[in-house]
């Protein structure tokens, strides 16, 4: 199975503090897009495959269902199996490589001056902090530095522990408003409700597949050409996001 995509720890060691720019993070979002595109060209072209006997006999053993089909029924079988995998594993790729994205970025790029602007508004710290279950560890690190914001290093404490992951879009939505002030659904509203069932679909193909007809609702609802245009649209928001963390903050980043 395929999970997703992220960047190596060699990747990571070359991005430095200081030197951030567009292309540090989207350049592996683009290129794991353009697997994703071809993975669904693949898709496109399975009805010209022909499997042969031995194939056929091989995944008889493995496939029950084909022992009691023709043989021309047997072939559109597998090539149906397969198309439909590999519909399945665009969906977990593209997914991952969206919330590995907004992971690089909350890793990278968050970093204590950012915080520090949302100590001094109450109501943003509190949802801040209970969004991602961070208020005790908030309290025990404020207690180790004295009930000090000065020199509190908040943000490292937040990406040496891993507490922020992207996998609940509102948390998502609350990290971009809360500390960069970006209304994530203003990019495009027209189809954002897509986005977000097909990352909460993707949840249920990873977690619930032996349920074979829930999971073959959903598998009926993703055409290649409908999973082709939701990746294409996360792609643009990526693309807005990216111009607006690295022109806003440019000056705050080159350090």
């Amino acid at each position: 199975m395929v999970y997703g995509y992220c960047l190596t720890n060699e990747e990571r060691k070359t991005v430095k503090k200081g030197s951030y720019t567009s292309s540090t993070f989207k350049k592996n979002f683009d290129e794991n897009y353009g697997n994703s595109l071809l993975l669904l060209a693949t898709a496109e072209k399975i009805p010209m495959i022909d499997f042969s006997e031995d194939d056929i006999k091989y995944y008889e053993t493995l496939i029950d269902k084909l022992k009691f089909l023709g043989k021309n029924d047997r072939k559109l079988k597998l090539k149906e199996n397969l198309e439909k995998i590999v519909r399945e594993q665009v969906i977990i790729a593209g997914v991952s490589n969206w919330e590995c994205y907004f992971l690089d970025v909350s890793e990278n790029i968050l970093i204590d001056y950012i915080l520090e602007k949302i100590y001094k508004d109450k109501n943003k710290l509190k949802k801040f902090l209970s969004d991602f279950n961070l208020r005790q560890d908030f309290n025990n690190e404020m207690l180790s530095n004295g009930y000090r914001i000065k020199g509190l290093e908040f943000a490292d404490f937040i990406k040496k522990n891993k507490k922020i992951n992207f996998q609940d879009i509102d948390k998502l939505k609350n990290f971009l408003n809360i500390l960069y002030e970006i209304n994530i659904v203003s990019i495009d509203e027209k189809n954002w409700t897509g986005i977000v069932d097909l990352i909460q679909d993707r949840h249920k193909i990873i977690h619930n597949k032996n349920d074979k007809l829930q999971y073959d609702k959903i598998m009926n609802k993703y055409t290649i050409e409908k999973i082709k245009n939701i990746i294409e649209n996360m792609k643009k928001i990526i693309d807005e996001i990216d111009n607006i963390l690295f022109t806003h903050y440019e000056k705050l980043f080159q350090i």
